[in-house]
């Protein structure tokens, strides 16, 4: 029997402080038996157990369990491991999670792990996913009940019964306490509602307590963690109806600002959901993503959901906003394909290039990244209502990898290098994105090759080549980080012109410490524009351009400005998160919640 055999992955880093004899102890009782069969269907067979591989497509069984050895191993593919790496490769989970999932099974109590962790009881993790249980089967029968919301989703949006069962979709009627029917009497004080995000609560100024529904009027996706438990919600919000309409219209009549209410809304960030962290529909896409061997990313949940009824089922999203380096770390847990499929608009081409940025420094040359852009206006799911999944299937397969997307974008962005000076911008802006890329792989020195070839380097055979004797003054280095930078960027300009929009952003111009560094950025513009000289052009090379030690030191420090400074704004604001909640101005839930997210940000 043939089979692609399967390139092992990287071992994954495991988080400090998990002394491995506690790790393997997790591994040694685990129910490999009881974790595998959660996914595959497994026959006895002797004293192991015998199923299809999960890891490739077979029609033979040749995927084996060993209960007694506590491994599985396929002998078609290669895959092999145990319940840990199970978990981690087939369900795509991340280390901390299968080892936590493994242990709460095992009886096994992990120690702590991480020191910004706050002391004092934990929040009650177990509360928050019942009342999303719960929450679930409110919205559910609401979405039955609701002519209007099933007219909205199978008329306008074209989702079958069948779609949006397989994704649970629900309905959070217009009522402000809808909630309170499957609370009845514990609505007003249940502490997990609160804490799922589920209700907002107010308590005015004699003390009385007010409750409402976070989720009102909107058609409800779940969002899951990677064992399907649901973790936030997501809520569209229904079209607005003739009355609305005309008040709105009215209002503009009369030179008001209408009363508007944001399309999208996601569940506020809770102990267990952290935005930036999670990725919507991946548990749903989970097995499409394995058998297809890449995952089609999106900027929003109906995409998802469109494109799976198309069949398209591994298709996922962010969470409404910017695409992290976290949420792509949890794809390429399943897969080293990805495809970044936004709408062909200005916010999405930003998104798109945003997420490009993002990704660098993790864009090792094992993975293969394709940019779609959707033509004419129109996202994803309209794509496949209005021409059918044929036209989609067509822009997948002619989607740009990430060199071809990077290089065109930026010759766009450079008026296709007509003059001289287009092609000098393009080629800093191009080898400076492309120094992010990590030091050690092969995609970093090609695309530099490549965007030297673009710029027309090599085609004019100009040696721009500069020794620059530079004296070496004695003065003593400044010690503030803020006047470092100010004196690397009057030593390195043109490294600074480069940087000076993102360090604009990250800067406070109010600070004393900061103003000067911020005032001098505002006032730089590009003085020259040259090759990053950060990589050996290699003996092939007729053309490169050499800095001093000095003005290459000068440009690293700005280089790695931009991780410095938001460190120091986390430890700044972990600091200061500390002091409230001591002082008591914030609650233990609050203080959990925020410093995990700042931890993890």
């Amino acid at each position: 029997m043939s089979a692609h055999k399967r390139e092992p992955r990287e071992p994954r880093p495991e988080p400090p402080k998990i002394p491995q004899e506690t790790i393997d102890l997790v591994v040694d009782r685990a129910d490999i038996v009881k974790i595998v069969g959660a996914s595959v269907q497994l026959k006895k067979a002797g004293a192991n157990f015998l199923g299809l591989c999960p890891f490739h497509g077979e029609k033979s069984p040749s995927f084996t369990v060993s209960p007694t050895k506590g491994f599985f191993k396929c002998f078609g593919c290669g895959a092999a491991g145990n319940a840990l790496t199970f978990l981690m490769e087939h369900d795509g989970m991340p280390f901390l999670d299968a080892l936590k999932q493994l242990a709460g099974e095992a009886g096994v109590v992990l120690p702590a792990y991480d020191p910004s962790t706050p002391k004092g009881p934990p929040v009650n993790t177990a509360g928050i996913y019942d009342a999303m249980s719960r929450a679930e089967r409110v919205y559910g029968r609401a979405l039955r009940a609701s002519d209007e919301a099933k007219h909205y989703l199978k008329v306008i949006r074209g989702i079958t019964g069948q779609t949006a069962l397989r994704f649970k979709i629900g309905f959070a009627p217009a009522g402000w306490r809808t909630l309170a029917e499957e609370f009845s009497d514990d609505y007003a004080n249940n502490v997990a509602l609160l804490d799922a995000g589920l209700v907002c609560e107010k308590v005015n100024d004699s003390g009385r307590k007010s409750r409402w529904d976070y989720f009102r009027d909107r058609i409800m996706f779940p969002v899951r963690d990677t064992r399907g438990r649901v973790i936030a919600w997501g809520g569209r919000a229904m079209p607005l109806d003739e009355a609305a309409k005309k008040a709105a219209a009215q209002a503009a009549l009369e030179g008001r600002e209408p009363i508007t209410i944001a399309k999208y809304m996601n569940s506020p960030e809770t102990a267990v959901f952290i935005k930036g962290n999670s990725v919507y529909g991946l548990y749903e896409a989970r097995q499409a993503i394995r058998e297809k061997k890449f995952v089609i990313v999106n900027e929003g949940y109906m995409d998802v959901v469109g494109l799976a009824q198309g069949g398209f089922e591994n298709s996922v999203a962010g969470m409404g906003t910017a695409f992290t380096r976290q949420q792509f770390e949890r794809v390429t847990a399943m897969t080293d394909n990805v495809v970044f499929s936004f709408d062909g608009d200005a916010a999405g081409r930003k998104a798109a290039w945003r997420a490009l940025e993002t990704i660098l420094p993790v864009l090792e040359d094992k993975f293969t990244v394709r940019f779609l852009t959707i033509p004419n206006g129109e996202d994803p799911d309209e794509i496949i209502r209005n021409h059918g999944p044929q036209d989609y299937q067509r822009l997948l397969d002619a989607a740009p990898v990430f060199s071809e997307y990077l290089v065109a974008t930026l010759k766009d962005k450079h008026n296709n290098l007509k003059g001289a000076e287009d092609r000098a911008r393009f080629a800093s802006e191009g080898s400076s994105i492309a120094s992010r890329l990590p030091q050690q792989g092969k995609l970093r020195r090609i695309l530099q090759q490549l965007i030297a070839k673009e710029a027309g380097i090599g085609s004019t055979s100009l040696r721009a080549i500069t020794s620059t004797s530079v004296r070496q003054t004695h003065r003593a280095a400044p010690t503030s980080l803020w006047a470092q930078l100010l004196a690397a960027m009057q030593r390195a300009p043109d490294a600074a012109a480069l940087h000076r929009e993102t360090l604009l952003e990250v800067l406070d111009a109010e600070s004393d410490e900061e103003s000067d560094l911020y005032t001098a950025l505002w006032n730089l513009r590009p003085v020259h524009a040259t090759a990053d000289p950060s990589e050996d052009p290699g003996p092939e090379s007729e053309d490169a351009v050499v800095h001093d030690d000095e003005w290459m030191r000068a440009r690293d420090l700005l280089a790695g400005a931009v991780t410095t400074i938001c460190e120091k704004r986390r430890e700044q604001a972990l600091a200061d998160l500390k002091r409230q909640y001591e002082g008591g101005s914030i609650s233990e839930s609050e203080y959990a919640v925020q410093s995990l997210r700042l931890a993890t940000s």
